[in-house]
């Protein structure tokens, strides 16, 4: 029987056994999934009312307008690690160029739109589980 050998995956966070890391590792719930009905401020996936716990309430995406939702995304870029964005032509974009496709409406811009109301689709959905 043939035994592999063990490999160092830089894509993956590694530190030693008993020991946490130092530098805190990205948290979806982190960053802005609504905004507050009252104070118009942008809601953390953290911050969200769960079974009465007095945390804030939220709007639904599906009822914030265009302007919103694009401050929104705006805020969650600006917030969110600067990983780099890369698009179908090989170019990589970097938060600043992200925000400005965003603010700009452009096609770059509406498909990041798309891509961050799913993700907060989906940060929603595994808060409600988590409870």
């Amino acid at each position: 029987m043939k035994v592999k050998k063990k490999t160092f995956d830089e894509n993956v966070l590694h530190f030693p056994i008993g020991t946490k890391p130092k530098k805190k590792i990205f948290d979806e719930s982190d960053l802005p999934v609504s905004i507050d009905t009252k104070t118009k401020k942008f809601i953390l996936g953290k911050d969200l009312k769960i079974k009465n716990s007095g945390k804030k309430e939220i709007v639904a995406l599906e009822n914030l307008d265009d302007e919103s939702i694009g401050k929104l995304v705006v805020e969650r870029i600006k917030k969110a690690p600067d990983l780099g964005i890369s698009i179908l032509s090989g170019e990589t974009l970097t938060k600043v160029q992200s925000i400005q496709e965003v603010e700009a409406k452009s096609p770059i811009g509406e498909e990041l739109i798309e891509i961050e109301k799913r993700a907060i689709r989906m940060t929603l959905e595994y808060l409600k589980k988590k409870q």
